[in-house]
């Protein structure tokens, strides 16, 4: 577990992500960024993310984000993440593009062997895995194959995933595989994302 959590500190590193982690965090969670139209789903969605921390431990439930640009579901994952690293569990966060470059360079490329496979290995043995803004990649026969290995392998070792996307439901049905939109529709728990981008409505 402790050799583990020290590659995924490493990719934490190399992504930026630890530095995200002091900022977007449940402290700093502020429903008044958004609408008041929209603030009702939002609790909803803040509540769920309480109960899959909650109840983590002992349950094995996966989640899927969808949602415009800007909308907070990258805030959120990280809310999540943070959580979770606290009590103890390793998380382990891409971006899309970020996740098939690294397969693509694992199986392509024989260079620092042992260390590419270690870190592989925690792509399905980590506690959590976040996938954020599918759709984003470079989308293809290598993607759609890969994506399901990995959400099929993490599913049979009831290990939880959470994906965000900008993507609708009817583009995900078409930019992936039957097989892999199917699995990701009927195994994750979908909740929305409506705003308008939370960022640029920030700098006005």
């Amino acid at each position: 577990h402790c050799l583990t959590q020290r590659l995924i500190n490493e990719l934490y590193e190399r992504s930026n992500i630890m530095g995200r982690l002091e900022h977007d965090n449940f402290s700093n969670f502020d429903f008044s960024v958004y609408s008041q139209d929209k603030r009702d789903a939002m609790h909803s969605v803040y509540d769920a993310a309480q109960n899959f921390i909650e109840t983590f431990a002992n349950s094995y439930h996966n989640m899927l984000f969808l949602g415009s640009v800007g909308s907070g579901k990258t805030f959120m994952s990280s809310c999540i993440a943070g959580e979770l690293m606290n009590r103890g569990y390793s998380v382990l966060y891409f971006t899309a593009l970020q996740l098939f470059e690294l397969i693509g360079n694992y199986i392509y490329s024989k260079k620092d062997g042992r260390h590419n496979s270690e870190i592989y290995e925690s792509i399905f043995d980590s506690d959590l895995l976040i996938i954020d803004d599918l759709g984003t990649e470079n989308s293809g026969s290598f993607v759609n194959t890969q994506l399901f290995y990995i959400l099929n392998e993490r599913d049979i070792r009831r290990h939880s995933t959470l994906i965000s996307s900008n993507l609708s439901i009817g583009a995900l049905q078409t930019t992936y595989s039957e097989r892999t939109s199917s699995r990701i529709l009927s195994n994750y728990d979908l909740y929305m994302f409506e705003s308008s981008d939370i960022r640029l409505r920030d700098k006005l």
